[in-house]
């Protein structure tokens, strides 16, 4: 099949939406598909084509909100808002037509752009989902500023809810454009897939759904190892292998001022703590004595650190949709201490390969620390059975994607 993927950002970016992204385009080369990509450039960079030495052409497009530079919290990172956006729209349509795809899998918000111009005669889309951006204008289901469960979605109530994490102008903007996208787009998209149950019932609460929505479990990508080895050992990190490591956005939703805080608890002669994230507008300020902190570090360097660490914390507050990070951790071999969350159950099994403690608990998130820094053995012995227990999530599981295209590309020539 001929597949274009479009998504908000890809590779070099960093993040699991955008590793997801990569790993299942390189497995569709491996298994003789014919891929092309597009996605967004930063704000600063140029729309330009680049072929890939492994084999698909990647489109990075301009687009008409990347203009407006104030709107955006991250240069680096400026998502797709949740309604079409005209540029976009004329760019994919472009694409489309030089490059003549059997079928669209679409990541993120980007694809209302492609949502906006899709007639019949156009190629059917598969949209996944990989967190709760469907009915969520914040995209993680925390209500307001203490978290709290989410009552669901209604225009008025998500307005107010996304005030303090967007202001209140573009809060409103982004929270109407996405009510008004799915009423009017969302019946156009022929399938919607999430990476994770809880996922797939968020997306059931959104306006416009038509069709049941499948899940297709999270996986990690292979060569994870091999990209740990691949470069020296990163001079930022600890002279020893017994660090903390935390991999992850700065932002309150994965739990970095609770580990903060369950750091500060451990008191003198804890092993560092090396914090490896991107950059939030409402990320910390100030950081505990210990603590190493680098932004937006690549990913080899990312997989070296893991091979280094001690253990790996995955504090997170929301429901979790991904738990990517802890999967990272676990095929380098490492324990982790998660939060008992959204999909971090199914990776981090209790007792056996890491602990589980409650979100939003730093005390507790403190003495699971403790107890592995203070147990060497187990604390390796944990590591290895996630080893054995990650290997389950491979990247044979996109097959699954390539048979519900196929249907859809059928249907669509049926038609």
């Amino acid at each position: 099949m001929k597949i274009l993927h479009i998504t908000d950002l890809f590779a070099p970016s960093i993040g699991g939406a955008e590793t997801h992204v990569l790993s299942l385009v390189r497995e569709r080369v491996r298994r003789g598909h014919e891929i092309s990509v597009a996605t967004l450039v930063k704000i600063d960079g140029k729309p330009s084509e680049e072929i890939e030495d492994i084999g698909f052409r990647v489109y990075r497009m301009d687009a008409l909100y990347t203009r407006f530079e104030r709107a955006w919290a991250s240069q680096a990172s400026p998502y797709h808002p949740p309604f079409p956006d005209p540029i976009v729209a004329n760019g994919l349509r472009r694409i489309i037509e030089r490059e003549r795809p059997d079928a669209v899998q679409a990541h993120n918000w980007m694809a209302y752009s492609y949502l906006a111009i899709k007639t019949r005669r156009m190629p059917p889309v598969l949209w996944m989902q990989h967190d709760y951006s469907l009915d969520c204008p914040k995209k993680t289901q925390l209500y307001h500023r203490d978290d709290g469960h989410c009552p669901g979605p209604s225009p008025v109530r998500c307005i107010r809810c996304s005030v303090p994490q967007y202001g209140r102008a573009k809060g409103t903007v982004v929270t109407l454009g996405l009510f008004g996208s799915n009423a009017a787009l969302l019946r156009r998209a022929d399938k919607v897939v999430a990476n994770s149950g809880t996922v797939a019932r968020c997306c059931e609460q959104a306006t416009g759904l038509h069709g049941t929505v499948e899940v297709v479990w999270t996986f990690i990508g292979d060569g994870l190892v091999e990209q740990a080895n691949s470069i020296p050992r990163p001079d930022y990190l600890p002279s020893g292998d017994d660090y903390i490591l935390f991999v992850g956005v700065l932002g309150p939703h994965k739990g970095i001022f609770d580990l903060l805080d369950a750091y500060r608890r451990l008191g003198e002669g804890a092993p560092p703590l090396v914090v490896l994230g991107r950059p939030m507008a409402d990320q910390p300020t100030s950081w505990p004595t210990g603590t190493i902190v680098r932004e937006n570090v690549p990913r080899d360097e990312v997989m070296a650190a893991w091979k280094h660490c001690r253990f790996g914390v995955v504090p997170s507050r929301w429901e979790e949709p991904r738990a990517f990070v802890a999967l990272e951790a676990s095929t380098m071999g490492k324990a982790v201490i998660a939060t008992n969350t959204g999909t971090l159950p199914e990776i981090v099994l209790d007792g056996k390969t890491g602990i589980l403690v409650p979100p939003c608990d730093p005390a507790a998130l403190a003495a699971a620390m403790q107890l592995l820094i203070g147990d060497p053995e187990r604390t390796a012995s944990m590591g290895e059975a996630a080893r054995i227990h990650a290997a389950s999530f491979s990247v044979d599981v996109t097959a699954q994607f390539d048979v519900m295209l196929e249907k859809l590309v059928v249907a669509h020539r049926a038609r």
